[in-house]
């Protein structure tokens, strides 16, 4: 595991967020306030599914917005938690030196920019023990031939293939999984909304077939050892929810449209 974090925190509330592209001063309080929660009473965690939009100033600026975001959270007391998606400049979550360099003794606590591979541990109330999220980001860009790299594209954007040893440290007892894309078998199954990208960018389709069968590989796995779980995913900018029971199992499958935030509640927690 790349990563564990504990946050020692009681959260009244737990909540997922879809994809933002870089508005993120909206989420305090505008998007709090569906739940009546722009207020500071309660501690409040946000799983943010990625494209975030971190990369596509410079990086004093995007530092600049890191700080801005993390003072409005504090005074709304939440805490956010965010993966990469394929709008995210990848070195602010996997580059351990480009952070450092960026942040020096710099404190952003309540912006929480998560590595792949990473497993997320929170206290929330009405449960004795702490929800275990696994967090792992990534996905190709349909429209990567008409960006320009290092600027608006990153070529290591894609979701990463797990080694056995990496699939082996994913626990056996998880609550949650984020992600920024979906594996093969989940939806959306068909690609005939990216015809015209498939048309201009002839290793697309090769390419999001592969990482998708990358992702099963991944789930496969988690599935041999977890009897249910809630997976969020963001990226195809539609809302979307798939249930699965069999064999005294149960998993969910929920994609999030953009800035669309949903809680998730301990009864719905296995």
């Amino acid at each position: 595991m790349n990563l564990v974090i504990e946050n020692k925190i009681k959260f009244e509330h737990l909540m997922v967020l879809g994809d933002t592209h870089g508005n993120n001063m909206q989420i305090a309080p505008q998007l709090l306030t569906k739940y009546g929660l722009d207020n500071a009473e309660n501690p409040k965690a946000i799983l943010h599914l990625g494209d975030f939009g971190i990369g596509f100033s410079t990086y004093k600026g995007d530092l600049e917005k890191l700080r801005n975001l993390n003072n409005r959270l504090k005074n709304y007391n939440t805490f956010l938690y965010v993966i990469r998606g394929n709008h995210d400049n990848p070195e602010w979550f996997n580059d351990t030196e480009h952070i450092e360099t960026m942040l020096g003794n710099e404190m952003i606590e309540n912006v929480i920019l998560l590595p792949d591979h990473t497993l997320l541990s929170l206290e929330v109330e009405g449960r004795e023990e702490p929800v275990k999220i696994y967090c792992n980001g990534g996905a190709y860009s349909i429209d990567r031939i008409k960006r320009t790299p290092g600027k608006s594209y990153w070529s290591d954007e894609a979701f990463k293939c797990l080694s056995a040893e990496k699939l082996a440290e994913i626990p056996n007892d998880l609550d949650i999984i984020i992600t920024h894309t979906r594996p093969h078998g989940v939806w959306p199954v068909d690609k005939s909304n990216i015809q015209y990208w498939l048309l201009e960018d002839l290793s697309l389709y090769r390419d999001i077939e592969e990482e998708a069968a990358w992702m099963k590989q991944m789930f496969d796995s988690i599935k041999e050892d977890n009897d249910s779980f809630l997976h969020f995913y963001g990226h195809f900018h539609n809302s979307n929810k798939e249930s699965y029971e069999f064999d005294g199992k149960r998993y969910i499958h929920q994609c999030l449209d953009i800035d669309e935030l949903v809680e998730v509640r301990v009864d719905q927690l296995k």
